[in-house]
C-alpha cells in the first residue's frame, strides 16, 4: 500500500516515513506555487470611459 501525504492515517507509521510524507508535502506545494507563478496573467484593458479614475493616474503629468 502506498502511503499518501495527504491521508492523515498515513502520518505516524515511522521517523522515516513522515520525513519523507513531509518531504512531498512541502514539493507538491512548491509545485502548485510554482505554476501559479509561471501562468500569464491576465492584459487589463483600461479606457477613459471603463475606469477614468486609473486613466488618470496613468496620464503623464502636464506641464
Amino acid at each position: 500500500m502506498a502511503l499518501n501525504y495527504n491521508n492523515p492515517n498515513d502520518w505516524g507509521k515511522s521517523p522515516l516515513t513522515d520525513r519523507a510524507l513531509r518531504i512531498e508535502r512541502l514539493k507538491a506545494e512548491l509545485d502548485a506555487d510554482n505554476e501559479a507563478a509561471l501562468t500569464k496573467p491576465e492584459i487589463i484593458e483600461i479606457t477613459k470611459e471603463s475606469n477614468p479614475a486609473i486613466w488618470e493616474l496613468l496620464q503623464p503629468p502636464s506641464d
